[in-house]
């Protein structure tokens, strides 16, 4: 695959297909292969995710969590790229021993057909929000980044509606989850709250 997509600027970052691509200064294009070889013994059949990792979003969100920033894990938004394409449904490449160089360029054809493009609409901020109503993601882990995106967008108190309504869902949960999302809100509010003072 890394033959297939290195005419495109892909980038592969590590041995499991995780590749990545610039488009914009702080902003990569995300492509993970998830291969699964249990249902076809000699083949493996690949799902292509795609997604978009923005930089200042994702170092504000593991500032704010008290995570290390990483380079390109996670993505900011992704999903399977079977959703973006016209027929809007899971998509799977099976790649057999006879067809391994076929199979690749079909599914680098797909990444720079639909792919891309998809890439590129959601690489801003009001992209990424936008993607994220259309349920790219996930809901665990977009609960963390839309407030941080409404901030970076000028919105601090629709940034804490947003966080605070995603407390108040918890409702009574007391579990690690619930907790670390109470504690990430209340560093949020302190943040703004740092940045809006004279």
């Amino acid at each position: 695959m890394t033959a297939a997509l290195r005419p495109m600027g892909f980038i592969r970052r590590q041995a499991d297909g995780l590749f990545t691509i610039e488009l914009a200064p702080d902003v990569l294009g995300w492509l993970g292969l998830n291969g699964a070889t249990k249902w076809h013994p000699g083949a493996v059949q690949v799902n292509p995710v795609i997604g978009v990792r923005h930089q200042v979003v994702e170092r504000m969100v593991a500032e704010l969590r008290g995570d290390r920033f990483h380079r390109y894990i996670p993505p900011t938004v992704s999903i399977p790229i079977g959703y973006v394409m016209p027929e809007r449904t899971f998509t799977t490449w099976l790649f057999e021993p006879a067809s391994m160089v076929a199979k690749a360029a079909d599914l680098a054809a797909a990444v720079e057909r639909y792919g891309l493009s998809a890439m590129h609409v959601a690489r801003d901020l009001h992209g990424l929000l936008d993607k994220m109503g259309q349920r790219w993601g996930f809901s665990h882990q977009n609960v963390y980044r839309r407030p941080v995106i409404q901030w970076l967008l000028g919105d601090p108190d629709g940034a804490l509606a947003d966080a605070h309504a995603s407390v108040a869902e918890l409702g009574d949960r007391d579990d690690p989850a619930a907790e670390e999302l109470r504690h990430y809100v209340d560093e949020l509010r302190r943040m703004i709250s740092r940045k809006r003072a004279p």
